[in-house]
């Protein structure tokens, strides 16, 4: 009876085991104490797995849209840094940043007072100092530095100030005929040149044109008497008593020295409106040098030949051809000694640039079309001693080689 019983609860047993094993909680004697995997945990387990890489990639494509705005911004600050250094040097915004350094002394002539006034009517900074050379005028420049803050926000890193290397030296008429006189001007120059090394020195006269017209007058009174006359001690011949005679030749002559062998121009001026004007011309020049010299880098460098976009003697020509017998004009007075009397004259008979080309091409030798312009008369301007003249061989050869070469470096004379 009791073995049929353990027998009959046998089954039971088992099914339990099956169900305590699906639960992972019953353990096999006969295996020794080895856990089933729980197939729910393990489905649990790879999915946070799966969540947790999901993480990393969404915190990685996070990090990358942060360093890629960054990297914009930086761009876009650093952009703007050199955008702000290039407008400090374009015209009417780098007069801000120049500084006319006046020696003293130019203060004390009588033209002092309209060097000032010149300069602030325009706006223009002004240092009046003791400069090295008397009687001389420089200018220094603020050069601002740019950088990029940690808040990407474009500061000033530092000013630091800039001395331009363009000098003015202005003397009296006096002065210069007393160098001139004693043939010492160039050496003098030259001298001053060595205190201000790799200055571009400009000496600038002011009223000479009263000393030679006083000179002229005097010669004048001189041969109507027949002698030389006694200069007279009078106001306006007293500055003229103790300055030595040069004569126009010799002046101009010592100026040309000193151009070139101490590669010293000079400027001549006559009046105090007239020296304020051209201080203040200079220093708009120089303020706006450094822009016009990268424009000029930037044209030449982006190509091998550019033709300059300048608007200056330009002919308007409409959608109708008005205009174009003036452009063809104004093309063939670029030629050397090719003036619009002579260019009148070939546009008559040759109404346009293929009417002279296929006359070119009709030519049966060379010869035949260096000379074909050659005896083209020239209208004559009125008047009974005027004389009819012609093109000429030299400008028929130099257009016939223009329109009918096919390489670009034939020289045309």
């Amino acid at each position: 009876m009791d073995i049929q019983m353990e027998d009959h609860l046998l089954p039971i047993s088992n099914d339990l085991n099956q169900k305590e094993a699906t639960k992972g909680t019953y353990q096999f004697s006969s295996v020794g104490n080895v856990q089933i995997e729980d197939y729910s945990k393990k489905r649990q387990g790879k999915q946070k797995a799966k969540d947790v890489e999901t993480d990393a990639v969404k915190k990685r494509k996070r990090t990358e849209r942060m360093q890629n705005r960054a990297m914009i911004k930086t761009e876009q600050a650093e952009k703007k840094a050199v955008e702000m250094a290039h407008h400090s040097k374009k015209p009417g915004e780098c007069l801000k940043y120049i500084q006319v350094c006046l020696d003293k002394q130019l203060l004390t002539t009588e033209h002092g007072g309209e060097i000032l006034t010149s300069l602030q009517s325009a706006h223009m900074q002004y240092n009046i100092q003791s400069n090295l050379v008397p009687f001389s005028v420089f200018w220094t420049r603020e050069v601002q530095e740019y950088c990029v803050g940690d808040d990407m926000k474009v500061q000033v890193q530092r000013r630091k100030e800039k001395e331009e290397n363009e000098m003015l030296i202005i003397w009296h008429w006096g002065e210069v005929i007393r160098l001139i006189h004693a043939e010492d001007l160039t050496n003098h120059i030259q001298s001053l040149q060595l205190t201000q090394p790799g200055k571009r020195v400009t000496l600038v006269i002011y009223g000479a044109e009263e000393y030679f017209r006083h000179q002229k007058t005097f010669k004048r009174q001189a041969q109507i008497q027949g002698k030389v006359r006694k200069v007279k001690t009078s106001k306006k011949e007293a500055n003229f008593v103790s300055i030595p005679i040069v004569s126009e030749d010799e002046w101009e002559s010592a100026l040309v020295h000193l151009q070139l062998f101490a590669d010293c121009s000079h400027r001549l001026v006559e009046t105090p409106q007239d020296l304020g004007t051209l201080i203040r011309q200079f220093s708009k020049a120089v303020a706006e040098a450094p822009f016009k010299r990268e424009k000029h880098k930037q044209e030449q460098e982006e190509l091998e030949w550019y033709a300059a976009g300048e608007s200056r003697d330009c002919v308007r020509v409409d959608k109708n051809g008005n205009g174009l017998p003036r452009l063809w004009q104004q093309q063939l007075c670029q030629f050397d000694r090719v003036g619009m009397d002579t260019a009148q004259a070939i546009t008559s008979i040759y109404r346009s640039p293929c009417a002279l080309i296929e006359a070119y091409e009709k030519c049966s030798s060379e010869h035949e079309g260096e000379h074909m312009l050659e005896d083209i008369l020239i209208r004559p301007e009125v008047g009974p001693l005027t004389t009819s003249k012609k093109v000429g061989p030299d400008i028929s050869k130099k257009m016939y080689k223009f329109f009918t070469a096919t390489d670009g470096n034939t020289i045309l004379s």
